[in-house]
């Protein structure tokens, strides 16, 4: 009797829940609502008024919403950093903020938005501090670009400046068993990058205009970010190799080697 009591119990307050996501998910201002969202603050450390952001910056960068089982909708990474940082630039609290980045990159598209909103609050006239943590390689280093002053630790995997489209093909697995695959395109260069057939010549072509034109978008960004580097000297250092926060600063990517804490420190004293 026990038992079952416990499993009743147990029922009536999954059940409650259950009924409390279906609400939440039909709610049309739960799911319909375009305001923008608003973040809280957690404070760190110190009493004072004005303020230095540390923003996380830590896993794949991509863009987009979904709804999740509640019906509750969640932001990508690209359109919560985004928003976070228009909430620090109209704060005339915030004097800086620290982007604690730890990235091995992701779409470009994602990473070039976060850019934009990082160049509209520099323009606020308010500092930027990039702190690399294990990794902030390829779209990770294009966030970083920017910033006032970039510190990585001795042991941080950066650089992979570049950027990269990859396609798989299957046609001999095909026929090997035995499979045909059977395409109807409106045109001839439809189902350019198919798996199922050789890439034409002039369909390579055509892809790799697209990821020169890219990674010509990427160089500029970084050679706009360090003022300490030439384009030529970026064109050197952005074929894709990557580098330990210590080669980095050797080659003008990074500006000190140093940790969360010594980054918190440069925060302050540009604020």
């Amino acid at each position: 009797g026990v038992i079952l009591g416990i499993i009743l119990v147990g029922s009536v307050f999954v059940n409650m829940l259950l009924f409390m996501g279906l609400v939440m998910k039909f709610s049309p201002e739960s799911v319909t609502s375009q305001r923008e969202l608003q973040y809280y603050e957690k404070p760190v450390s110190g009493t004072g008024k004005d303020k230095i952001v540390m923003l996380s910056i830590n896993g794949i960068i991509l863009s987009g919403s979904h709804t999740n089982f509640w019906g509750i909708r969640q932001e990508g990474m690209a359109e919560t950093i985004t928003q976070m940082l228009k909430q620090a630039k109209e704060d005339e609290d915030v004097k800086a903020i620290l982007l604690d980045i730890d990235s091995p990159g992701g779409g470009i598209t994602a990473c070039d938005i976060i850019h934009k909103e990082l160049l509209k609050f520099k323009e606020s006239g308010k500092k930027i501090v990039a702190c690399m943590e294990d990794v902030a390689a390829s779209g990770g280093y294009y966030i970083a670009a920017p910033a006032d002053r970039i510190m990585a630790h001795p042991t941080t995997i950066t650089g992979s400046i570049g950027v990269i489209m990859q396609l798989a093909n299957i046609e001999g697995l095909y026929q090997k068993i035995g499979f045909r695959d059977v395409t109807i395109k409106s045109a001839e260069k439809k189902d350019i990058g198919s798996p199922t057939r050789p890439m034409t010549e002039e369909e390579r072509a055509l892809l790799q205009g697209i990821i020169d034109e890219m990674h010509a978008r990427f160089t500029e960004i970084v050679d706009d970010g360090r003022e300490n580097l030439g384009i030529e000297e970026v064109r050197k250092l952005a074929d894709g190799s990557i580098y330990t926060g210590t080669q980095a600063k050797l080659n003008g990517l990074v500006d000190e080697i140093g940790y969360i804490d010594d980054a918190i420190e440069t925060a302050k004293k540009l604020a």
